[in-house]
């Protein structure tokens, strides 16, 4: 039967609470409290069954251990009915392992979470995974969203959406996080400690956010998947820091690389020092591209910076910091929708054999500011290359003002043409 009160819902039996019917608080202050495993002896949690609702005037707290009435270890199970909200809150909304969850128990979001109060915050919580289904979609106002998997993964099904409003989501887990959707006008922070940042499918943008942070140890996005991001506004401010694996992001709008969280640029840091050579940073804006703090690959592995040619006039790729591809003969490639922009004194650098490569729709323009902007490679070579289409304009090919090319073993090949 469905129970409607102008109190608080409170229970907390020693065992499982599965809860089948709607459950309604209509009050302010009254919330809706489910903790099981009053006995703290491990076993019990909390299952909300499709034909189930949590509607609460105020909080809501599900809180579990480990669903006996559920194979596996489950701490909290949330199951969906393809359409109805199964949590639905006026105020703070929290999921999560109980004290005494059992190492590796699971948090299960596979229905509609959602908060409506302006402020109001989400926290999903797990002792191992936080699994979110294709159902899962979670929805806020204007309140943090945190997931937290303490010993395991997040993981995302295709299809699932996390919208925080204007909120920060904020995501951390052990292990690698797979994304599906995330969706804010503010920022995002995800960091997974020992594993990877994964596109989990292609249904919905991975993230969109005005501001993104993103720290992993074994790789971002991969060369064969990368991330696909959006501007929430009209830019997308990214900084990325990996061990090692990929940097492969693929941004529709204008994309930044700046600072953000107190992260600045995109690095692989490859601090075991294996110069495998094989992990690489790829991003790509549809456009423009801007580098306002560095990008480095100490991993000996390639760079490459791409404005797409969307059909504007303003595909710029502009370069006001250091580019360093180190560790090994990783190459430098530069790609320009309309023009390559190198100013600020940034210091392109690759050492061995790692080529440089630039191209632009139109101008490939050098500018220094106090010191000197500089392409320099040891035996690789360098080659620029402006307006090879013939584009008209009123525009130099390539454009040097206190600037340096330099190669100490290696060819240089510079072929541009003005607009004129």
């Amino acid at each position: 039967f469905d129970l409607t009160s102008s109190g608080s819902i409170n229970l907390s039996p020693p065992r499982d609470i599965i809860v089948g019917a709607i459950l309604t608080t209509t009050a302010t202050g009254a919330h809706i409290t489910l903790a099981a495993d009053s006995d703290a002896n491990s076993v019990g949690g909390v299952q909300i069954l499709a034909a189930g609702q949590l509607v609460s005037a105020d909080a809501v707290t599900v809180a579990g251990s480990d669903l006996f009435a559920v194979g596996g270890t489950e701490s909290v199970q949330i199951d969906s009915d393809g359409a109805g909200i199964q949590i639905s809150a006026g105020g703070n909304v929290i999921i999560q392992d109980g004290a005494n969850a059992p190492v590796g128990a699971q948090t299960i979001v596979n229905g509609i979470v959602q908060t409506s109060g302006a402020g109001a915050t989400t926290t999903i919580s797990a002792e191992d995974d936080v699994l979110i289904g294709a159902d899962g979609d979670v929805t806020g106002v204007s309140g943090t969203v945190t997931v937290t998997a303490s010993t395991g993964t997040i993981d995302m099904s295709d299809g699932a959406i996390l919208n925080a409003g204007s909120g920060t989501i904020d995501m951390t887990a052990d292990g690698s996080i797979t994304l599906a959707a995330l969706q804010t006008t503010t920022e995002v922070q995800l960091t997974s400690t020992n594993g990877a940042i994964i596109d989990g499918g292609d249904t919905d943008v991975d993230i969109t956010a005005a501001t993104a942070a993103l720290r992993a140890a074994t790789g971002i996005g991969t060369d064969a998947d990368a991330l696909d991001t959006a501007s929430s506004a009209t830019t997308l401010t990214l900084a990325t820091v990996t061990e090692a694996g990929d940097v492969a992001v693929t941004n529709s709008g204008d994309l930044v690389v700046g600072t953000v969280d107190g992260l600045s640029g995109s690095t692989i840091t490859d601090a075991a020092l294996n110069d495998s050579g094989n992990d690489n940073i790829t991003l790509i804006a549809s456009s423009p591209l801007t580098v306002n703090d560095a990008i480095v690959n100490n991993d000996g592995g390639n760079i490459t910076l791409t404005a797409t040619d969307d059909g504007g006039d303003d595909d710029d790729l502009t370069i006001s910091d250091d580019v360093t591809a180190t560790g090994g003969n990783g190459a430098i490639d530069l790609n320009a929708g309309t023009d390559l922009v190198i100013n600020n004194d940034a210091i392109i650098s690759t050492v061995g054999s790692g080529a440089i490569t630039g191209d632009a729709v139109r101008s490939i323009e050098l500018d220094n500011t106090v010191g000197t902007t500089t392409l320099q490679t040891v035996n690789g070579t360098i080659t620029l290359v402006a307006n090879n289409t013939a584009v008209a304009g009123d525009f130099h090919g390539i454009d040097m003002q206190g600037s340096r090319i330099e190669s100490v073993d290696g060819a240089i090949s510079l072929t541009g043409r003005g607009g004129n």
